[in-house]
């Protein structure tokens, strides 16, 4: 039998031919590009709800700087992958007129990243098609202020455009 793990002196890993489930690699299957379809939908929705937290979250090797740029950079690759997913998620959705579902993902995206106008602009878009216009209204003000106090910036214009269209009905 196949041991589990490959253990040298430089690294730890699994085994491929094991038939341990990582979730992980689970999550890389799922999350992969492709054409939305409703089959692709269902699996970028497991991969999100694979999704509980950073990798190795409060995991760390202590005077071993090599493992934790690895881990930040895994970190990073993860969440990326998550983000994308949740925003092809959140499109899929409006797009079907499912705005609840929409809203969900696109307030995780947001969760995420709030700097990110994009999920912003998603998360806005969802709640006004969910008939919540106020609430879309009021997520403009928190994204303008958030990026005014934390970068010194103002809204993108293409946030300004939208929020004007869901002002203006």
């Amino acid at each position: 039998s196949q041991g589990v793990l490959h253990i040298s002196r430089q690294s730890v890993q699994f085994s491929r031919s094991s038939d341990i489930w990582v979730d992980v690699a689970a999550f890389h299957q799922l999350a992969r590009i492709g054409s939305d379809t409703e089959a692709r939908i269902e699996s970028l929705e497991e991969a999100v709800g694979l999704y509980r937290g950073d990798l190795l979250d409060g995991f760390s090797i202590p005077d071993s700087a090599p493992f934790e740029e690895w881990a930040l950079l895994q970190r990073e690759r993860l969440q990326r992958l998550l983000i994308e997913a949740l925003e092809r998620l959140s499109a899929w959705y409006v797009g079907q007129g499912r705005f609840e579902q929409a809203v969900a993902h696109a307030w995780r995206q947001v969760e995420l990243d709030p700097w990110r106008e994009a999920a912003q602009r998603q998360l806005m878009l969802a709640l006004a098609c969910s008939g919540r216009r106020g609430a879309a209204l009021n997520q403009y003000e928190a994204c303008r202020r958030l990026l005014v106090r934390e970068l010194g910036v103002e809204p993108a214009p293409e946030t300004a455009r939208l929020f004007e269209q869901i002002r203006g009905g």
